[in-house]
C-alpha cells in the first residue's frame, strides 16, 4: 500500500503562536529528487527534462525552484556514481500540461494496440486500459489502432509506424 506525504506546516506553540514544523519547499525539492533520481538511475541512456507542477517559492529562498530540484537531483545521482541526465527543469502551471497529457493518453492508446498485437499486453494491464483505446478505435471507428493512417474526422489525428530502412 502507497501512503502519501503529510507536511503538517505549523505546530501550534504553548504561548498560542503557530511555529512551521518542516520547510515544505525543502521537503518537495528533495522527495522530488528522490523519486527522480531512483527512477532514472538504471535508464541508460537517459537525457531527462523535468516539468513540475508550479510551486510558489517562500520569499525567504533565494535559489530558484529549477537550480534547487536540479542540484537536488545531481546530488542523489553523484552519490550514486551516476552521470548528471537532466538537461533542463521548469516549472508549469497545472493546466499548461494539460494538452501533454492528452497527447500522453493518445499515444499510449496507440502503444497499447501495437502491444497488443506483439501479444506484450497482460490480462491485468489490458482490464485497466482497454476502456480509454476501445473509446478511441469508437470515435475513429476502427478495430485497432496499430496501423499507418491519418484520421480526418472527429479530428485531425495520424499514425505513422517508423520503418527504419
Amino acid at each position: 500500500m502507497k501512503w502519501p506525504l503529510v507536511i503538517d506546516r505549523q505546530k501550534k506553540k504553548s504561548k498560542g503562536k503557530w511555529e512551521p514544523v518542516l520547510n515544505p519547499w525543502e521537503v518537495y525539492i528533495q522527495q522530488a529528487a528522490m523519486l527522480i533520481s531512483n527512477n532514472i538511475k538504471n535508464i541508460s541512456p537517459c537525457q531527462l527534462c523535468v516539468f513540475a507542477d508550479d510551486l510558489t517559492r517562500p520569499s525567504d529562498i533565494k535559489k530558484s525552484f529549477e537550480r534547487s530540484l536540479a542540484d537536488a537531483i545531481s546530488f542523489r545521482l553523484k552519490k550514486q556514481n551516476i552521470a548528471n541526465k537532466i538537461f533542463g527543469v521548469n516549472r508549469l502551471e497545472s493546466h499548461s500540461s494539460l494538452l501533454l497529457q492528452v497527447v500522453d493518453t493518445l499515444l499510449g492508446c496507440v502503444m497499447f494496440d501495437y502491444k497488443k498485437q506483439a501479444g506484450l499486453i497482460s490480462e491485468k494491464l489490458a482490464s485497466k486500459q482497454e476502456v480509454v483505446v476501445e473509446r478511441l478505435r469508437e470515435k475513429l471507428e476502427v478495430k485497432s489502432l496499430a496501423q499507418n493512417k491519418t484520421y480526418h474526422k472527429p479530428n485531425y489525428f495520424s499514425v505513422w509506424e517508423f520503418n527504419e530502412k
